[in-house]
């Protein structure tokens, strides 16, 4: 770890594509490395120097699972999703805290691609391992969410 608190990227093997926040400013990327349970330390990072260096982010609500897809919602710099072995994930807060998006309605699997139309932006399209293509709609308050097949 870098004085500053940031780590460098050495070692670090993505397991998603990275995700540019909608204004450019920051630059998220998930890895793979095996991190123990009781590690304060998530597969999310975030870099705001354009990958030289990378902040942990807590994403408290988030299991310490593998993630497949990271996408940066096209109108919020801060809003955030994330598609792992279980669900879909989405961070208000540019990552410090995470929150189920679909709930119960949801399968409990992976989730390997995530989309937002430019022109739909209250709608996450996720493809799901075996499941098809689910919608997936942003409510004014976070923790409603509809989802239809």
């Amino acid at each position: 770890m870098n004085p500053d608190g940031t780590r460098n990227t050495t070692g670090c093997f993505l397991a998603a594509s990275p995700a540019w926040s909608t204004n450019g400013d920051v630059l998220y990327i998930a890895n793979l490395a095996n991190l123990p349970v009781e590690s304060n330390l998530t597969r999310l990072a975030k870099s705001t120097d354009f990958g030289l260096a990378w902040t942990p982010l807590r994403a408290r609500g988030l299991p310490n699972l593998p993630v497949f897809k990271i996408l940066a919602h096209p109108k919020d710099p801060r809003t955030i999703f994330v598609g792992n072995l279980v669900g879909v994930y989405v961070s208000h807060d540019g990552g410090e805290s995470f929150a189920s998006l679909g709930g119960d309605s949801l399968p409990r699997t992976s989730v390997l691609d995530l989309y937002i139309a430019p022109n739909r932006p209250r709608i996450v399209m996720a493809a799901l391992n075996g499941g098809g293509v689910w919608q997936l709609r942003l409510p004014n308050s976070p923790m409603r969410v509809a989802c239809s097949y």
